[in-house]
């Protein structure tokens, strides 16, 4: 294993001028490769290039897609490891064993019954190999920040020594993927669909969370008592983020702009914090990829960003159009 670090303040004249460059390598075998991403390594070593600008971007060069997940996975975990280890803990539904009064038991109930082996499954079978390349690679390299910088060295005090920041696998970041896929639906019932219990002919069968009427309670059930149970079952819809979510996007020709070139602005409305976070960075695989943009975190990929051809956003909307 070989890091080379260059640590120069330089004056930024352009996108590429480097702060800092980062030359990053492993296997995924062994720990003895030693080289440069121009070297004929072999499909089984992790390689990337990491180069950031003045206001820390990372620019990552790689010559394949294991690379370059590895390097988005290391250059992530350098700026906000303790926020993706938080959001897998809970996607693993540990989050009563690791973050204590902060944890939530109907959250660990839930998001263990979804991110089930099958369902973890379907989404492996419905990638392309790149993908599954790129997400090996992420995990890789997040795991290889931490054990170069160690969990007791974490300037975050967040999570500095905390037992729930570990290394991770391409199971955790589908757990992840899982979780992220709920925002706008399943995460928004998640304690009435891990306290739900079916209805019994003459009693009450339910949680100390979610009380169930039953078809035919019992006769000295009283009006008030009846009318106490089946408030439970009142539900905010307006509390549904997706009611009232939305985003938008706009783009400008060149005999709008007064240029040679159009403008894309993107305003996905999501959050600043948690799993829709957003992390810039910018892939370079020589000759097939030159790509700029942003991605949540966990993913190796920009979902909003452009090249020298085009750019793209996306949005959301409560109307289906």
């Amino acid at each position: 294993m070989s890091i080379n670090v260059l640590n120069r303040r330089v004056r930024t004249l352009t996108l590429l001028t480097m702060a800092v460059s980062l030359g990053l390598f492993g296997c995924s075998d062994n720990d003895n490769f030693n080289g440069n991403i121009d070297d004929d390594t072999s499909d089984s070593t992790y390689a990337a290039d990491i180069q950031r600008t003045e206001f820390g971007i990372p620019h990552i060069t790689a010559k394949n897609y294991k690379g370059l997940g590895y390097g988005v996975g290391y250059a992530f975990a350098e700026d906000n490891i303790c926020s993706l280890a938080r959001e897998i803990v809970i996607a693993k539904g540990e989050s009563m064993r690791y973050l204590g009064d902060k944890g939530d038991i109907d959250s660990d109930v839930f998001y263990t019954w979804y991110n089930s082996d099958a369902k973890r499954k379907q989404f492996l079978d419905a990638q392309e190999p790149e993908v599954l390349d790129a997400v090996a690679g992420y995990a890789a390299g997040y795991s290889r920040y931490l054990r170069d910088k160690g969990v007791k060295n974490i300037e975050d005090p967040a999570c500095a020594g905390a037992e729930w920041v570990r290394e991770i696998t391409t199971d955790d970041l589908l757990a992840l993927y899982g979780k992220a896929n709920l925002r706008g639906g399943l995460s928004n019932f998640v304690t009435p669909i891990a306290t739900a219990a079916p209805t019994v002919e003459k009693g009450i069968m339910g949680s100390s969370r979610m009380r169930t009427l039953s078809i035919e309670p019992e006769n000295d059930l009283s009006p008030e008592s009846a009318a106490d149970l089946s408030s439970g079952f009142d539900f905010d819809m307006t509390t549904i983020n997706v009611t009232d979510g939305g985003s938008n996007a706009y783009a400008f020709g060149s005999e709008v702009t007064g240029t040679k070139s159009g403008i894309l602005y993107g305003n996905p409305h999501e959050p600043w914090d948690g799993l829709q976070r957003f992390y810039e960075f910018h892939l370079t695989l020589p000759g097939k990829l030159d790509v700029m943009g942003a991605g949540q975190q966990g993913q190796p990929f920009p979902n909003i960003g452009f090249n020298k051809d085009v750019a793209w956003s996306h949005t959301v909307s409560k109307h289906l159009e």
